[in-house]
């Protein structure tokens, strides 16, 4: 399994707001300087996911979101932190108590609990990137 744009613990530029991130682009491109690898590998990937389609290529970018649901941003490491601490809770209690654990320890820190399929989708990143070690 592929890890959303590749694993690299020193993303300088991860955590920020989309139009930091292209505004910096922009300043990069202006002093005619190459853009710094996370930059390029962030743009990257929405430009090639979206296939031409502006709506999500906006999606990608984190500018627009989609339908249903309000969007909440998780953290771009959510997968590992969380995916982690799942995993660790597993090990005691078993999986539905680790899910459900995680997931008011996280409305306890953020004020919203995550949905269910996020968790699980954190647990199973975590778990193949352990494995992939």
């Amino acid at each position: 399994m592929n890890i959303p744009y590749g694993f690299d613990a020193e993303r300088p530029h991860w955590d920020n707001d989309p139009w930091v991130n292209l505004k910096t682009i922009n300043e990069f491109m202006e002093d005619q300087q190459p853009i710094p690898s996370e930059l390029a590998r962030w743009l990257g990937e929405a430009i090639r996911h979206s296939c031409g389609d502006p709506n999500e290529f906006m999606k990608r970018l984190g500018l627009k979101h989609g339908r249903g649901r309000p969007h909440h941003r998780h953290s771009p490491d959510a997968w590992a932190e969380w995916g982690e601490r799942i995993w660790q809770l597993e090990q005691t209690i078993g999986r539905e108590a680790a899910l459900a654990s995680a997931a008011q320890e996280y409305a306890n820190m953020h004020g919203e609990e995550p949905v269910r399929a996020t968790l699980q989708g954190w647990r199973t990143t975590y778990e193949n990137a352990r494995a992939a070690k």
